[in-house]
């Protein structure tokens, strides 16, 4: 398991792809709630 997270940390390509998912996930939700704050006002 901390081989995995060392592989996963000190793995350049790997680190980009989750700053991505991260990313994508927070611009999502981010989306969806200034959507739900439209539809209280």
């Amino acid at each position: 398991m901390v081989d995995g997270l060392n592989w996963v940390c000190h793995n350049d390509k790997t680190r980009f792809f989750l700053f991505i998912y991260f990313f994508l996930n927070l611009h999502v939700i981010l989306f969806c709630y200034s959507i739900f704050c439209l539809f209280l006002i």
